[in-house]
């Protein structure tokens, strides 16, 4: 997973650098919560807080990997970034809809957190939307 989130910031640059800092930023956003996550899974499993914060640490840090490899690569094959950065977005879209969103409607959210829900989707929206003005 980290590998290969490296890779995709790395298309993204190779590709165009607005969309790199658009993609690296929403990696970010993303790898918070994930970071955190992994690391309270592991202090359930019986580790202490340095060992997970190491693991943890020591996990993220394939990302550089991913980056640096898919540089290397990316002269040779850059007919693949437009395919790889087109099955990176697909499965970003299939996660939302078959994980999020139903997970969503069966809860049955009422008040102030249906409306915090709805108010970060419609962010996410429109950080894309006013993300994308810039590329023609």
């Amino acid at each position: 997973h980290n590998f290969i989130d490296g890779a995709i910031i790395t298309f993204a640059f190779v590709a165009d650098f607005h969309l790199g800092v658009i993609a690296a930023f929403a990696i970010l956003l993303h790898k918070i919560p994930k970071e955190m996550s992994d690391f309270f899974v592991l202090i359930h499993r019986g580790y202490n807080k340095k060992k997970a914060l190491v693991y943890n640490f020591l996990a993220a840090t394939v990302i550089i990997a991913g980056a640096a490899i898919a540089y290397i690569f990316s002269s040779k094959m850059s007919f693949l970034i437009g395919p790889a950065l087109g099955i990176a977005a697909g499965n970003f879209l299939y996660i939302a809809a078959s994980d999020l969103l139903p997970e969503l409607n069966a809860e049955r959210q009422k008040g102030k957190t249906a409306l915090l829900q709805i108010g970060f989707i419609l962010i996410g929206i429109f950080i894309i939307y006013f993300a994308g003005i810039n590329f023609k």
